[in-house]
């Protein structure tokens, strides 16, 4: 329920970010929810992995989507902290963000 909570809540934080874009508030509270859709997707995941819901994926499958999980947390983090003091910069990071996951992405482990 909490990841759907994030879910339902990123309409407002993209609201506010399209309203004031360059907002060092707008920014992070757009940031940390994306961070929240990231910390709580992984927890679910990891529940999902660990009680053997779906299908057990192997090591390099596992590496591979945990390491997906940590850099997007990273780099949701990065831009909430660049927002105070490059807003600009952090615009860009959650620009960016979405572009380079989709384009990274490696559909052959699933």
């Amino acid at each position: 329920m909490l990841f759907l909570f994030t879910i339902a809540v990123l309409p407002f934080s993209t609201a506010v970010l399209g309203r004031y874009p360059l907002a060092p508030v707008a920014l992070a509270i757009y940031g940390a929810n994306l961070a929240a859709c990231t910390s709580t997707l992984a927890g679910v995941w990891f529940v999902a992995d660990h009680s053997h819901i779906t299908d057990q994926p192997t090591v390099n499958q596992r590496r591979y989507i945990v390491r997906r999980f940590g850099v997007q947390l990273l780099v949701a983090l990065l831009g909430i902290a660049c927002a105070f003091l490059a807003p600009v910069l952090a615009l860009s990071i959650f620009v960016a963000l979405p572009i380079v996951f989709a384009l990274t992405y490696r559909r052959r482990y699933y």
